[in-house]
């Protein structure tokens, strides 16, 4: 199942790197969590959902296009792989793939060389 802001990834990368680059320009984290079938679309007060990290009574985890944030007990924020990371508890690697699988995308060589600005 795919929405049409995934159909605009291609179907096929080369390395992760590119993939990466392309989920942070192409993907909205609010859409994408819904696609995912993460978050419901009924469950946003404004930009705000009840956080998945942790028990709470009132929303206090903002999901915007670019970024999200808890400003509630657990304070995780970060993009979408590390939304999936925390969601799913596991490396980046395995929620790239997840990411990736989802939108039925083959990345040939999913070796990451982690850099200062990932």
């Amino acid at each position: 199942m795919c929405c049409q802001r995934g159909d605009t990834l291609k179907k096929e990368y080369s390395n992760i790197q590119n993939f990466i680059d392309d989920v942070h320009s192409e993907l909205h984290i609010d859409e994408t969590l819904i696609d995912m079938g993460i978050v419901l679309k009924n469950e946003f007060k404004g930009q705000f959902i009840k956080c998945k990290f942790h028990d709470e009574k009132s929303p206090s985890l903002q999901i915007t296009e670019d970024f999200w944030k808890c400003y509630g007990g657990c304070g995780l924020k970060g993009d979408i792989f590390a939304f999936l990371e925390y969601y799913y508890n596991t490396d980046f690697i395995d929620a790239t793939k997840k990411l990736a699988e989802h939108y039925n995308i083959i990345i040939k060589d999913i070796k990451y060389k982690f850099d200062a600005k990932y």
